[in-house]
């Protein structure tokens, strides 16, 4: 068509590099398209949908982006929860869920992940998945990171458990991994609890790494020499292996849930698994399965030597008051 054909010699112009001086300089370029009047027939509505389609053309890293119906409701969705995330600490609108890890051997509580969730007076429940991308993506995941781990150490306070065998685990994105406020917050922290890298694991994902992988590990070593716990989250999800986690200063391997839920059943996930807790063993690693949800799960799990486990076999996330509860009701089994 003559679009397509206008949209290609266009592209063709806008490769061509920027010369100044002496110099090429590459220049990318990404442009939104709205139909008109199918897609708008007013200014404003028009050059917003193009501006949100543009913006999702630099997203995805394409040239073009044709305009699709919702994506400026998307949008504007998208920017009303970013307001509104930037006052949740003040208004106190976040809670903590805990999600216990179990002792694989024993079946006893020995700590727990903590989950953040947020309930806002205009939006109502606002998933993780929806808020702590935008969180990452506008910096507040900063905020919301200092907020968490604060709220760990006044658990650790609080909790009737084994100062010595007891950990909470707090995730942090590649914002907070690559940020030096990770190194002002973890001192802060320490003022009131100095022997915090006893209970304090940080997990942090793959993709985290993979971002910028040297700042990443030189982070990672900062903590780790600090004495405190590394986790793995999400292993086997994304495109490292076992043999790039040995360069890694991690102590802690958790096997997504995609590979263990369906364990019971499936000979191919059993492999996985099996070699996965073998090799990780091997390199000194601690290893975590994610998503329990069966006693077989769990028995094969033991026979297979895994450490630690997360699910809903043994728990969903629970309050802090149900946690405690939860230990104390061990403490008298």
């Amino acid at each position: 068509s003559a679009q397509d054909a206008f949209v290609e010699d266009l592209l063709e112009q806008l490769q061509a590099p920027v010369k100044v001086g002496e110099s090429d300089y590459p220049v990318s370029f990404h442009c939104g398209v709205v139909r008109f009047p199918q897609q708008g027939d007013e200014f404003d509505t028009l050059l917003r949908r193009v501006q949100v389609s543009a913006q999702q053309a630099k997203h995805e890293q394409t040239f073009l982006y044709c305009y699709s119906s919702g994506l400026d409701e998307q949008h504007l969705r998208q920017l009303h929860i970013l307001e509104q995330l930037q006052q949740a600490v003040t208004r106190d609108e976040l809670t903590l869920l805990l999600q216990p890890k179990i002792d694989c051997r024993s079946g006893r509580t020995i700590g727990a992940e903590l989950l953040l969730r947020w309930h806002n007076q205009q939006l109502g429940f606002v998933g993780p998945d929806e808020f702590i991308p935008l969180a990452e993506q506008s910096g507040l995941i900063k905020r919301l990171t200092r907020w968490v781990c604060e709220r760990a150490v006044e658990l650790l306070e609080q909790l009737p458990v084994d100062s010595e065998h007891f950990s909470l685990s707090v995730n942090l994105s590649a914002v907070d991994l690559l940020s030096d406020e990770i190194l002002a917050l973890i001192a802060d922290l320490e003022v009131q609890r100095p022997q915090l890298n006893r209970n304090l694991v940080l997990e942090v994902t793959e993709s985290a790494i993979v971002s910028d992988p040297d700042n990443a590990i030189a982070r990672l070593n900062w903590l780790r020499n600090k004495g405190y716990g590394v986790s793995i989250d999400d292993y086997g999800t994304g495109y490292s292996s076992l043999a790039q986690m040995r360069q890694l200063p991690v102590t802690e391997l958790k096997i997504d849930r995609a590979f263990v839920q369906p364990l019971a059943d499936s000979a191919v996930d059993q492999s996985i698994v099996r070699s996965t807790i073998q090799l990780a063993h091997e390199l000194g690693l601690y290893v975590v399965a994610e998503g329990v949800e069966d006693e077989p799960s769990w028995r094969w799990l033991q026979q297979q030597g895994c450490d630690e486990l997360q699910g809903f076999y043994f728990s969903k996330p629970i309050s802090a008051i149900d946690f405690a509860q939860r230990l104390q009701g061990e403490a008298h089994a």
